[in-house]
């Protein structure tokens, strides 16, 4: 296995000079640990490994999925529960399946500012549900944050605890991810917004709205903590849930849609460009708005967790897509 990162560090560089992000830390492991890791900084916000980065929705796979794979492994829910069994909500969402929820196929719309119509936090779930489906259930993938904000509250309503009690519980602590958490407290953060006066505060319209704790984003992490959860990821669930249940999260549950998704895993194929050309296929992880990520490479277990502040800049998101498949390439050239 090479060891010269020296194309990797060159990107990175170029990130910092050409302002894609003020701070960043990279990791790469497999699933005996961690192999690499690599922190660089505009020396105005000085990054290290516990430097808390918005997970925005990395979220989605660290907490919600993972909460939801445990409450399935403990026979507190099932992946064929629907809607309608938890809430009272209008006919045509009644049965829309947790399933459904995960792979993004239950026809909720993308991300909209739903304080507009909640008005206040305690309301957001009735206003979801009230909004109708901007496709048929099962019709196609429509990426929903809206979605995961329910099926956030259908793990809260399991539980009788909030989120982010649940996540500690089940993903954290079984992790020793000490330095992740909601609405960290923590000085050391790499600001996502480009208000420096708004550090630490989730760069989520909705995840903000909601108080900072949310099914859809709200998550601050680390590098020495992601990294932690990425080698959880290639041993294929060790720690959280069972090898056999990890392995059906991972499968793809929409071929012949428009895009490939697991349990809440996106899943690489010929469509998919984030991770570069050399991952291979149904490699699973998930990106976040903010310019983080983490994915295994199917194929030989590689892992890569990425964590910058992009939205500190405002940089567009498809001009930092493009830089995170550059950097995926480099870490799997210079590692395999």
């Amino acid at each position: 296995m090479r060891k010269d990162c020296s194309k990797l560090q060159k990107i990175l560089s170029e990130g910092i000079t050409q302002k894609v992000f003020s701070n960043c830390a990279v990791s790469v492991g497999n699933r005996t640990g961690e192999l690499y890791q690599y922190c660089i900084d505009d020396g105005n916000k000085k990054t290290d490994k516990n430097t808390l980065f918005d997970m925005a929705s990395v979220t989605k796979i660290i907490s919600t999925t993972m909460i939801t794979m445990a409450l399935v492994e403990k026979n507190s829910l099932t992946l064929d529960d629907t809607l309608g069994d938890f809430f009272d909500c209008p006919d045509d969402k009644k049965q829309i399946t947790l399933k459904q929820l995960l792979t993004h196929t239950a026809g909720f719309s993308a991300s909209y500012d739903i304080g507009n119509d909640a008005k206040t936090p305690e309301n957001v779930l009735q206003a979801i549900l009230k909004k109708p489906l901007v496709l048929p259930v099962g019709k196609d993938v429509f990426y929903s944050c809206p979605g995961f904000i329910v099926l956030g509250k259908v793990l809260e309503s399991v539980e009788r605890k909030t989120l982010d009690v649940l996540c500690e519980k089940y993903v954290l602590s079984p992790l020793e991810m000490h330095h992740t958490c909601y609405c960290p407290k923590d000085s050391n953060i790499a600001c996502s917004n480009t208000n420096v006066d708004l550090t630490g505060i989730v760069n989520d319209n909705n995840a903000r709205f909601m108080g900072g704790v949310s099914g859809n984003a709200g998550l601050f992490s680390s590098i020495s903590d992601m990294s932690k959860f990425a080698v959880m990821l290639a041993n294929r669930g060790e720690k959280v849930i069972s090898k056999g249940l990890f392995t059906k999260a991972i499968e793809c549950y929409t071929k012949g849609l428009s895009e490939s998704r697991g349990l809440g895993f996106n899943l690489v194929d010929s469509r998919y460009g984030q991770t570069g050309e050399l991952f291979g296929l149904y490699s699973y992880g998930h990106t976040g708005y903010t310019g983080t990520s983490v994915f295994v490479d199917r194929e030989t277990d590689l892992t890569v967790v990425l964590l910058t502040n992009r939205t500190h800049f405002d940089l567009d998101y498809s001009v930092f897509q493009g830089y995170r498949a550059k950097i995926h390439n480099a870490i799997r050239g210079e590692f395999i």
